[in-house]
């Protein structure tokens, strides 16, 4: 589309250039330019004169019949007539000032010229918006139709598994935070919050399946995965854990207002006003303070269960013993960052033709990232029950348990069938 765009302005902008410098008025700027040099300026009358012998194909001479004015200058130099001759330095001459109007024409005549340009583009672009909305719209929902053809009993098996997720923690949370609060437990609350945003970013996965983006569903997972991973690691421990993670809240909240400071001016945002960043540079500081200079540090708030001045998220993975994940981890790492092999490795690619630059929807690669998000909340939900276990929820949990398995073997089987019907396609090729 750039391409496009670059070339119909180039065309439109040598259009310009071809009208402004056609032969004739090149010649009768070259004569302009040595009638000049006789102390002569031509009048409108004359220049209409020359332009039209100018325009004929073949002219032999050209002639100016010097008006009262002019004679009187012609006769102060010794002529009695106009007489040119063109030499090879009036060409030059001419080149010169042709260059020099060229570039006058980059610097301002060419910004009107684009600009105009780019304003009639856009005003096409929406003039033909709407028929190709309607088609794309009407293509996505045939996509989608046959995408839930083949994926449908499975997708649909992951939302029940979501939205009972969500329901049963929200019951929960319902039921046992007036305790909590009244106990001062600050990881039920930091639990309660993970378990939200698990349900969001599930359901978040769950529309990125449905629309066949298998690779944006996989980096989500990923996210899914950190907050699960997380949630693990802080239910296992004490409340003094919980509080530091829920308090380096304000090490990030610091770190964007510096940020946000800085650049606010040059994206033409509004300021921020000192008493707020003076707000957020205290608890940031008394954040410090209470738990040590390193608390600014990332993950630093779970060096003292990891016993490390600087921690990673794989220490934290370890600890709360789910490193064994790493390996989709790591995959999952192309569908975020801007690595060649993100370009080069697609989920969504074809088995048969794994260089296809997928650029939109594909039937393929749904079922990982579907299956590893099963797990992942799984994990999370079960951790977050058992907060307060009683005999009503180990038994949620092991049904819990039972369909996330369920769940992922309904993956498995389209996954199977798609693996044997290209195989099959293969094999009727060869």
């Amino acid at each position: 589309m750039k391409d496009e765009i670059l070339d119909k302005l180039g065309d439109v902008l040598s259009k310009a250039i071809s009208k402004s410098f056609t032969v004739d008025r090149l010649l009768l700027l070259l004569i302009e330019d040595k009638v000049k040099n006789l102390g002569i300026s031509l009048t409108r009358s004359q220049k209409k004169k020359l332009t039209k012998i100018l325009q004929k194909e073949n002219f032999e001479s050209v002639s100016i019949q010097p008006n009262r004015k002019q004679k009187v200058q012609l006769r102060s130099l010794g002529y009695e007539d106009i007489s040119l001759e063109i030499t090879e330095t009036d060409i030059a001459t001419l080149e010169a000032r042709i260059v020099e109007v060229i570039k006058d024409t980059s610097e301002s005549t060419l910004e009107h010229l684009l600009n105009s340009s780019s304003t009639k583009l856009v005003k096409e672009w929406k003039k033909q918006a709407n028929p190709i909305l309607r088609e794309l719209r009407n293509e996505r929902q045939r996509f989608n139709n046959y995408n839930n053809k083949i994926w449908g009993k499975a997708l649909s098996l992951l939302e029940t598994f979501i939205d009972i997720s969500l329901d049963t923690g929200m019951l929960f949370d319902q039921k046992f935070r007036p305790l909590a609060i009244e106990e001062n437990d600050i990881v039920f609350d930091a639990l309660t919050r993970l378990h939200a945003r698990s349900c969001q970013v599930s359901s978040e996965i769950l529309a990125l399946l449905r629309n066949g983006f298998a690779d944006g569903a996989h980096a989500r997972w990923r996210t899914l995965h950190e907050i699960s991973v997380t949630a693990l690691f802080i239910s296992h421990h004490d409340n003094e854990l919980a509080e530091r993670y829920l308090v380096h809240s304000v090490v990030a909240d610091y770190r964007r207002a510096v940020e946000y400071r800085k650049y606010s001016d040059s994206l033409s945002y509004a300021p921020m006003s000192d008493e707020i960043f003076n707000q957020l540079q205290a608890s940031y500081e008394a954040a410090l303070v209470k738990y040590g200079a390193n608390f600014k540090n990332d993950y630093r708030w779970a060096s003292a269960i990891l016993n490390k001045d600087k921690p990673s998220f794989a220490d934290i993975e370890e600890k709360a013993g789910v490193l064994h994940m790493r390996p989709f981890v790591k995959l999952a790492h192309m569908n975020i960052h801007a690595g060649s092999t993100g370009i080069i490795f697609r989920l969504g690619s074809p088995p048969d033709n794994p260089d296809l630059l997928v650029a939109g929807s594909s039937i393929y690669g749904i079922g990982e990232p579907a299956q590893n998000t099963a797990y992942s909340l799984e994990l999370l939900t079960e951790d977050f029950l058992l907060r307060q276990p009683n005999i009503e929820y180990l038994g949620f949990v092991l049904a819990f348990r039972e369909l996330m398995q369920e769940v992922i073997w309904e993956f498995d089987k389209v996954m199977e069938k798609q693996e044997h019907d290209n195989h099959q396609s293969k094999r009727k090729n060869e």
